[in-house]
Parts: structure tokens; C-alpha cells; sequence
């Protein structure tokens, strides 16, 4: 049985290989696969337990022990999440679709079926506002993230349940060192 954690990786510890640079979404930094210094969210991974049988894994676990300092009050609600984006200057990094201006949005005149009754009605501008929130987290995902990888010989299974092929199986060769497609 044995416990590992982020200085046993042995390339860069990090589950986005070399995409992390496209800049498809509002995440920093190198995507941890196992917290090195700071957790930065409840339920980031900090090691994991090498066992033959379940039962060992579950005994090794036990033996595990965990110290958080400096803990933060936690972000629960999406107000608290803006609130906190803007105050360490992330908010605008949180979308990545910016119009220049709500005309952006709007269709063409030759795109919308509705014709206007009149030109001023054609003229005239309107503004919607609101606010609409859901009294619990929903991340309306349009797949899970998991990957489970089994050592063979002569090379590892990886089976996940992700679109994004390429990237898991470029991000596993970056963290274990070894060149990618073998």
C-alpha cells in the first residue's frame, strides 16, 4: 500500500497537458490533479491510496491525515461568487463571449420573420433587465469528467467518459513523462 500526491508525478501536475493555453475556458492556472500547495475548492484531490484489494485502500485511507490552514469562508451563493470574482479582479475573465454592444445580440432585420407594423415601431429600442437565479447549484454539464487508467504491459487502458479524446490522452502522457500516441 502506498500514498501518493503531487510530487509523484512525474511530469507537470497538471490535467490539462498542453491545452491549457487555448483559451476556450475562464480557468488559470495548471489544473492540479492533486492540490500541491494550496486547495483551492472543496473536494480537490490531494493524494491518492495504492492498494492490492479494496479493503486495503480503504484501511490506508484512514491512516491519511490532513491539515487545512487559513481556511476561506466558503462561496455558496452566485452573488458571493461575484461578488468575490470582481473583489480578486477575475470577473471579466469569467466569460468569454464579450459583445461590444447589444446590437451585437440583435438579429438582422433580413434574419427576424416579425416585420414591424411601422417604421417607427422599427425605430424604437428596448431594454430588458432582470435577474434570474437558481436556488441551488446546477451546472447543467453536457458530460462527466472521469478517467480511469489501468496499467498493463507494454503501456495503460484510459477509459473516460469525455469528447475531448485527445486532450485526456495528451494530458496523462504530459503528467507521466512519456511521449504521447505510444
Amino acid at each position: 500500500m502506498a500514498f501518493i500526491s503531487a510530487k509523484d508525478i512525474p511530469g507537470p501536475n497538471s490535467y490539462w497537458g498542453n491545452f491549457q493555453s487555448i483559451p476556450l475556458f475562464p480557468f488559470e492556472g495548471p489544473g492540479e490533479v492533486f492540490a500541491s500547495k494550496r486547495v483551492p475548492a472543496a473536494g480537490q484531490s490531494i493524494g491518492m491510496i495504492l492498494a492490492e484489494t479494496r479493503e486495503a485502500a480503504f484501511q490506508g485511507a484512514k491512516l491519511v491525515r490532513v491539515t487545512y490552514e487559513n481556511e476561506e469562508t466558503p462561496i455558496i451563493g452566485i452573488d458571493d461568487a461575484i461578488r468575490n470574482a470582481k473583489e480578486q479582479g477575475h470577473y471579466d475573465k469569467l466569460f468569454v463571449f464579450h459583445p461590444k454592444s447589444s446590437e451585437a445580440l440583435a438579429p438582422s432585420p433580413s434574419s427576424s420573420q416579425a416585420q414591424p407594423h411601422s417604421q417607427e415601431a422599427n425605430r424604437k429600442r428596448h431594454t430588458l433587465s432582470g435577474q434570474f437565479t437558481f436556488p441551488s447549484q446546477v451546472h447543467f454539464a453536457i458530460e462527466p469528467h472521469v478517467t480511469l487508467c489501468v496499467p498493463k504491459e507494454g503501456g495503460m487502458d484510459v477509459y473516460s467518459a469525455t469528447q475531448w479524446m485527445d486532450q485526456i490522452q495528451a494530458a496523462i502522457a504530459q503528467m507521466l513523462g512519456a511521449p504521447n500516441n505510444t
